[in-house]
């Protein structure tokens, strides 16, 4: 074999796990070794000219080809290109005579040997001897050029012959080097080569073995495919011969060199280090010097790994690291005298067997896995008779789709986490790498004292892009590698946190995959077999297992859910009945029921089975393939019976039959076990295709437009709560859901950073809490903030700072804690616990008991000042609170509190401020008493006018006026001027006149408002309730239910749900009809012109898309030029303001503390909201106030937030259609009707994608100046100090000053680049998604009919009928 820069490898011919030898001689023989095959062909030769010469250059060609498994014979393909094209081998060429011509500065002492050696190789061996003494003009002349140049027109050479000693034969040119032979050898040409194994399944059907270089060779492209096939590698093994192999640089190097690309950059799991040659002895007692040597160069190769560097980097497991010593010769030749076990290649051949089992069994079980899941999508159709199936369907789906939602919420939390944790190491690397780049690269690419040539390995590391690698491979030189050390050290240990190569972290990206899903439970509603088969096809799980007792080796049939997670173990029921035990498997009761301890087996799990029946059939099946497996390798009939199963299941005795595994000798591509579950789970599949083939199997479109109707997702309605802590949530959600005391008392608001959301638990009866805690980072950064704040002494002393930041210190902490130093609260016992705490992101408590939920989450949702310590309050980020039960007013609805925070968290800032946008109605609470005079929420209110109008989607604004049962009608009569009746109820009386008059002053304050105004709002956007939540479920306190107005909330929730409802239901329903009138276009696409017809229909609706889309993109730029004449004005006068609105903002107002307030002011990004709440500061909105002033018309225009306006980008695609006419016919009818439902499908998507990018436009604004002014937000915070408030104060108007134009600019083009961004994602969706209907609905006319659905037709008509009458 040729000098390698070319990655080869072993391969089979389905996906294949990579296992790379690195570079070392003997290499070729073992792995002849390994098929048994290619070295009995190939015996004539010696083991480095069969299949690993010496290796000779630095540039070395081309490696040890690929070798996969082949039915057909040896095979040797060279996939496309071959290699070098004509003009890189001209360049190159070029190059190697420059080598070889070199007469350096000093004559020839400055030139590099290495480069001149790889050169006169590389040309002699295509062009033979003498080659190299020529000039490159005289090789020109030569027939062998010629020769050359038409090989190099071949892109791909293929070499097949069922004699190995003939292959070997026409590879060789290829794939090998003779120095004592020159010319003719190809290997300088080739860029990688293939070469695949007849009759080796069993060792490479799933794997290839690929020969990586770690080339130096000057040819980008061969550099690029080694190192990707690096990072491809899943096991790397180290080839050395058994002398030197403790000591030997080359691999090691090469391995060190490469950690980057095998372990954070790659995946390999496992090193094994291979010692060859082991027969290479020479004493008297060989034998035993061959396997003292073995067991001495064992423990050294493992000391020295345990030593090493790579061991480190590779963040490596125990069983890493494995030893073989190995003897070619001796597996083959037995005059050796050593055993074939201790030559260790069968040791090598089980370990290619074992992966490959395993593959096979992966891909076995994701078969039969996928297979069950179709089939029971098929069996639910099959069983889809129920008349509340529609119904019971769309239940299913909403649960899924919030599952889903939940998930993906979660998902995106975790990739929120690792981004900033990654962000920080990479920033801090970036650091250091800036710092050291320019002295690394001077020590890297100054000439070495006693080196010579230095110039061209210089020169040679240039050419190959920073990299070289010279022929004795002892110091690798890689220039991009050492600049961006510190950059790998500093995100090596996240990395491999977050991608881990095998095991778990806690934090993996693999494991948040694993653990998502949207199966929670099964829900009552999962009794039927449909929905039982719904479930089954999206969970793909099945209801009984076949399992081995391993104590007694008896096959049994076990309830899937007896089963533990790793399938490991399997619980037992004591009962003796057989009756009873069948009774239970077959009732999948739950363990441990019936009074008396389940026992807990060992076993191993075979398969599950959706039917009790077919569980049988497989223990059967299994039993005999085990009986058959022992007969097989032992010739003994004679079998222990066991008699367990007779006692449980009623079997009959020789069926009880305890046998061994196979044997692992067998030749098979799968073993028994594998290859009858794939049989059988393929024959089965091949049934129900054929059953189906004359049906709807021709028509795989129709298939999966039917699936995507239930993968819909749609995102839960978002109701935001405004309010104070103590103005009674808590008690009006409980109310509202119907429970005293169902939420704990100030679990709203406890921290007025907290997100808190309500919504319903859809998955069981549990009361769960999932509750995001802020990072160790984080949680320090903000305590030594909270420290400075309380040693505050100055006279300017901000009080508000003080009193939060004693509160959360003495929360967590306890007592008096406010009064130590940070130091000394560090020893504290409570001080580890907090960070023993803080080292989970997420925790979760549930209970199916309120009472004992609402105590396990009280410390993290509430506060006491009376009883401080372990409130963990100050380290909660969001809580997400689920309650069962609450379907009827939950089920699509979250709530959410607001917090209005004025938190120095940024994360926790931005999180906020995100729901703000995704409210479609705010409940403002506020206590009855000062319901229209309470400025707090009031000011929340006006302050998120951007997040919840032209940024968000606030259709309604509900003000819920609390505690109207707490009233003194003494007082209220005196200072109302009321008179009332003694004989009349005089409470009952005040109430009722106080919940009219705070109904009427409330409505008269919006009416007055700004918030008014600038939500162009309608009739119905306010409304105003007064509640007493005692008295709903308190009778002694003589109001009516209907009084306490919580039913009317409970109504507002009910309509929203059931609205949502109907929504959904009506949307599947018309997609139901519209693929139904597809199946009826194909039922009647009888027609003998039904293709001509097609042809022109779909001619017309062609240019009736062009002529819409034209409109449409009419339509965007005329709102274009509108919007951007709106932003320039606006950006004109904020440039006029800017200044001195900033001034006016950071000016010291006539209160204490105002350096203090500026500088959280900073901390927080621009902006701060004092405990009072009655002032909210955010320098950013006051500097973008000009800009939504002058656009804030025109964008309530083209995005409402509801109604219409004439010009809204919605009501411009409801009114986007290429149906321009009915058609007659009746096929042609319903592929019009299929087309409509399609277009409306599209649009209402559209619709409210719409809405979630409008909310991104308006944001861009104020987010563009953020993150313009950020750097001198988190410079002026760091400022103290004397005169720090005057430098923080200058700071911050000369950068408004200087960056005014520009930032202003900015934020108008970020805003038009994403209106043009929303109008070609709107064209384009309607472009493809109705030329994918086109397609769908007017393909070719068929012969193939289906079923004729003009009933269903007929009844999904009658269904929107129902819908609409119902409205």
């Amino acid at each position: 074999m040729g000098p390698g820069a070319a990655p080869a490898g072993v391969e089979g011919w389905l996906p294949q796990y990579t296992v790379p030898p690195l570079p070392q001689r003997s290499r070729g023989a073992l792995l002849s070794s390994l098929p048994p095959r290619v070295l009995q062909g190939s015996a004539s030769s010696s083991e480095q000219d069969t299949w690993s010469p010496p290796v000779i250059g630095s540039a070395q060609g081309c490696l040890l080809p690929p070798r996969e498994t082949n039915p057909e014979g040896f095979s040797l393909t060279h996939p496309a290109p071959l290699g070098l094209d004509a003009m890189e081998w001209v360049k190159e060429l070029n190059s190697l005579f420059r080598d070889i011509q070199d007469e350096s500065e000093d004559g020839n002492e400055d030139r590099n040997e290495d480069l001149t050696e790889i050169a006169e190789e590389k040309i002699t061996a295509l062009y033979g001897a003498n080659a190299d003494q020529k000039t490159l003009e005289e090789l020109k002349k030569d027939d062998k050029y010629a020769e050359i140049e038409n090989l190099l027109s071949n892109s791909k050479i293929i070499i097949s012959n069922s004699d190995v000693s003939e292959f070997a034969s026409d590879v060789a040119r290829f794939i090998q080097h003779s120095k004592t032979c020159p010319g003719g050898w190809y290997w300088p040409l080739v860029k990688s080569v293939k070469i695949k194994i007849p009759d080796c399944h069993e060792l490479l059907e799933h794997i290839v073995i690929v020969d990586i270089p770690g080339t130096g060779d000057c040819n980008k492209t061969r550099d690029d495919l080694w190192k990707s096939k690096l990072r491809e590698c899943s096991s790397v093994w180290i080839v050395s011969g058994i002398n030197r192999a403790t000591d030997d640089k080359d691999p090691w190097g090469i391995l060190k060199h490469c950690i980057e690309e095998l372990g954070p950059g790659g995946e390999c799991k496992r090193i094994n280090f291979i010692c060859t040659k082991t027969d290479d002895i020479s004493p008297d007692q060989k034998i035993t010097c061959i396997r003292h040597r073995n067991e001495d160069a064992k423990t050294k190769m493992k000391e020295k790994f345990e030593k090493s560097e790579i061991k480190k980097r590779f963040r490596t497991e125990n069983d890493f690291l494995q030893v073989f010593t190995v003897s070619s010769n001796a597996f083959f030749d037995t005059s050796l005298n050593l055993e074939s076990a201790e030559t260790e290649i069968p040791k090598l051949q089980d370990v290619l067997r074992s992966l490959n089992k395993s593959i096979n069994r992966e891909l076995t079980r994701d078969y039969v896995y996928e297979a069950k899941g179709v089939l029971s999508l098929i069996q639910s159709v099959q069983l889809d008779t129920d008349k509340k199936a529609a119904e019971t369907k769309v239940a299913i789906r909403m649960d899924l789709e919030n599952n889903l939602k939940k998930a993906l919420s979660e998902m995106g939390k975790y990739f929120d986490s690792i981004y900033n944790d990654l962000e920080k190491c990479l920033s801090k690397g970036v650091d250091k790498s800036v710092q050291s780049c320019v002295a690394s690269t001077k020590a890297m690419i100054s000439p070495k004292k006693d080196g010579r040539g230095f110039h061209k390995t210089l020169q040679a590391l240039c050419k190959n892009y920073g990299y070289y690698l010279p022929k004795n491979r002892d110091a690798v030189l890689d220039l991009n590698k050492r600049l961006v050390k510190p950059l790998h050290e500093n995100i090596d240990e996240i990395f491999n946190q977050i991608f881990p190569m095998s095991g778990k972290t806690g934090k993996s990206v693999q494991e948040q995959i694993d653990k998502f899903t949207i199966i929670q439970s099964d829900p009552a509603y999962f009794r039927s077999s449909v929905e039982r088969h719904i479930q089954n096809f999206i969970k793909i799980e099945t209801m009984y297992a076949i399992v081995t007792l391993q104590d007694s080796d008896e096959v049994m049939v076990a309830a899937s859910n007896w089963l533990s997670p790793d399938k490991k173990q399997c619980y037992w029921p004591p009962f003796k009945s057989t009756e009873k035990c069948t009774e239970a498997v077959q009732n999948r009761i739950k363990p441990e029921t019936g009074g008396k301890p389940w026992e807990k087996l060992n076993i191993i799990f075979h398969r599950e089975n959706v039917t009790f029946e077919k569980a049988k059939e497989g223990q059967k099946e299994i039993e005999d393939q085990k009986e058959r497996s022992y007969l097989l390798a032992t010739g003994f009939s004679g079998m222990m019976k066991r008699r367990r199963l007779e006692n449980t299941q009623g079997m009959p005795n020789n069926q009880l039959t305890t046998v061994p595994p196979a044997s692992r000798a067998s030749t098979s591509r799968m073993s028994a076990d594998d290859m009858g579950i794939m049989e059988k789970a393929k024959n089965i599949m091949k049934r129900v295709t054929d059953n189906l083939v004359h049906t709807i199997i021709k028509h795989n479109d129709i298939i999966l437009k039917i699936n995507k109707m239930h993968t819909v997702s749609r995102k839960k309605a978002t109701i935001g709560i405004i309010g104070r802590t103590g103005e009674g949530k808590s008690s009006l959600l409980s109310a509202i859901l119907g429970e005293k005391d169902l939420l704990p008392s100030g679990c709203f608001g406890a921290c007025t950073s907290v997100v808190t959301q309500v919504e319903a638990n859809l998955t069981d009866s549990d009361y769960t809490a999932e509750i995001e805690l802020i990072s160790k980072e984080e949680w320090e950064k903000e305590l030594k903030d909270l420290f400075r704040d309380i040693q505050d002494e100055s006279d300017d002393r901000n009080e508000d700072l003080i009193e939060i930041a004693e509160e959360k210190i003495t929360a967590l902490y306890g007592a008096d804690a406010d009064e130590k130093t940070l130091e000394e609260l560090k020893k504290e016992d409570r001080y580890a616990e907090i960070e023993n705490l803080l080292s989970i992101s997420k925790k979760t408590i549930s209970n199916s008991d309120v009472s004992e939920f609402a105590s396990d989450i009280a410390r993290f949702i509430q506060h006491s000042k009376s009883s401080p310590g372990d409130w963990y309050w100050p380290l909660v980020k969001s809580v997400n609170i689920k309650i069962p039960n609450c379907h009827e007013l939950l089920e699509h609805i979250v709530i959410v509190d607001i917090p209005g925070t004025g938190d120095c968290n940024k994360t926790r800032d931005d999180l906020w401020k995100s729901k703000l946008r995704e409210c479609s109605s705010v409940w403002i609470v506020s206590g009855i008493n000062r319901a229209s005079d309470d400025k707090d929420p009031w000011g929340i209110l006006k302050h998120c006018i951007e997040e919840l109008g032209p940024g968000g989607e606030c259709k309604h604004i509900n003000f819920i006026c609390t505690k109207t049962d707490d009233i003194n009608p003494v007082a209220y009569m005196r200072s109302a001027r009321l008179t009332i009746p003694k004989d009349k109820d005089q409470k009952i009386m005040c109430i009722r006149h106080r919940n009219e008059d705070a109904k009427t002053k409330v409505k008269e304050k919006f009416e007055k408002s700004e918030i008014k105004k600038r939500f162009r709002t309608e009739n119905d956007f306010l409304q105003v309730f007064t509640v007493s939540s005692n008295a709903f479920f308190d009778t002694s306190l003589n109001l009516e239910s209907a009084e306490t107005e919580i039913p009317k909330l409970q109504d507002v929730l009910k309509s929203l749900n059931k609205s949502i409802n109907r929504g959904l239901t009506r949307d599947y329903v018309h997609e139901a009809k519209g693929v139904l009138s597809l199946i009826q276009s194909v039922q009647l696409d009888t027609d003998k012109k039904a293709a001509e017809t097609k042809f022109t229909i779909r001619m017309d609706l062609e240019n009736n898309l062009k002529k819409a889309l034209s409109e449409m993109d009419k339509y965007f730029d005329s709102i274009y030029n509108d919007l951007e004449k709106c932003l320039s004005k606006g950006v004109e006068e904020s440039v006029q303001s800017c200044v001195a609105s900033t001034k006016a903002l950071i000016s010291k107002k006539d209160g204490r503390g105002f350096h203090k307030t500026l500088q959280a002011l900073c901390k927080n990004y621009g902006c701060y909201l004092p405990k009072s709440r009655d002032k909210i500061l955010d320098l950013n909105k006051s500097l973008v106030k000009p800009v939504h002033e002058n656009i804030d018309d025109i964008f309530s225009q083209l995005f409402p937030v509801s109604g219409k306006t004439g010009q809204s980008v919605q009501e411009h695609i409801d009114k986007f259609t290429i149906i321009q006419s009915d058609f007659r016919s009746s096929a042609v009818r319903h592929i019009q009707n299929f087309i409509k439902t399609e277009e409306a499908k599209l649009k209402a998507l559209l619709n409210r994608e719409t809405v979630e990018l409008k909310k991104d436009i308006y944001a861009s604004i104020i987010k563009t100046i953020l993150d313009e002014m950020s750097p001198c937000y988190e410079k002026a915070a760091a400022l103290t100090g004397t005169g720090s408030m005057k430098e923080r104060q200058d700071m911050l108007i000369t950068t408004v000053d200087v960056k005014k134009q520009d930032m202003f600019n900015k934020a108008k083009m970020e805003v038009l680049k994403k209106l043009k961004h929303l109008k070609l994602s709107i064209k384009d969706a309607l472009g493809s998604g109705l030329k994918k209907a086109m397609d769908l609905s007017l393909s070719q006319s068929s012969d193939n009919t289906l079923k004729d659905v003009s009933r269903e037709i007929d009844q999904m008509e009658a269904l929107l009928k129902q819908l609409t009458d119902a409205n």
